[in-house]
């Protein structure tokens, strides 16, 4: 079994004379492709040990590599993994099915977006009043570049169909990159309708991109 030469491979490199090769749950799950289920059908009860980097979490849960290996080799597990493995490819293309669904959608909205186009002193005036509504210690102190990103938010939310669309795909497979590419054409279809705002409206994209780079500097900098 190719995968257990694989694994067998990185367990002598990193085996140390006799100590006890031990490996996590999370391993167990990603490296190897179990299940829970399947850890708690085929393997002895893990041994307990705080987590180093975390004392307050629960005990981390480990097993001897040897012990997921053998239990691997038997033709119990591998009737059992042949069933996971289906389970998961067919789960994997109905997200995939549901991911193009989505995509065709904001295809398809932004093809049908529509900017409602305001005098400048109207759509101030809607903006200030805006706040007024949501904020009951709103302050008349601002600068113009502050009004120029309320003037572009209030439209992206109030002028166009963002907030319908975005309400739509909410929860689905590919909703976070149809909501990045749904916005980014509603704020260039803004610069279009306001050309006075183009420059806002490139700052805010910009700003997305940025925000973007953040996240995931921040999620993979936990690995």
């Amino acid at each position: 079994m190719d995968l257990i030469e694989k694994k067998a491979e990185k367990m002598d490199a990193r085996s140390n004379g006799n100590d006890i090769d031990y490996i996590t749950q999370s391993e167990i799950l990603s490296d190897y492709n179990w299940t829970k289920t399947m850890v708690a059908k085929f393997l002895p009860e893990p041994i307990l040990k705080c987590n180093p980097r975390y004392h307050s979490a629960a005990p981390m849960k480990l097993w001897d590599r040897n012990t997921v290996l053998a239990a691997m080799e038997t033709e119990d597990f591998q009737k059992a993994h042949q069933k996971a493995e289906k389970r998961r490819l067919a789960g994997k293309k109905a997200t995939q099915a549901r991911t193009d669904k989505t995509s065709r959608l904001i295809d398809e909205k932004i093809a049908e977006i529509s900017v409602i186009v305001c005098e400048d002193g109207d759509l101030e005036q809607r903006v200030i009043d805006d706040k007024c509504e949501r904020n009951m210690f709103f302050s008349y102190d601002y600068d113009e570049a502050t009004m120029l990103r309320w003037k572009v938010n209030y439209i992206r939310h109030n002028l166009t169909s963002y907030d319908e669309v975005l309400y739509r795909i909410a929860g689905q497979p590919g909703c976070q990159s149809g909501y990045h590419r749904y916005k980014e054409a509603v704020l260039d279809a803004i610069a279009d309708a306001y050309p006075a705002y183009k420059e806002e409206c490139i700052r805010q994209k910009e700003r997305m991109v940025k925000d973007l780079i953040a996240r995931d500097a921040a999620r993979y900098a936990r690995y």
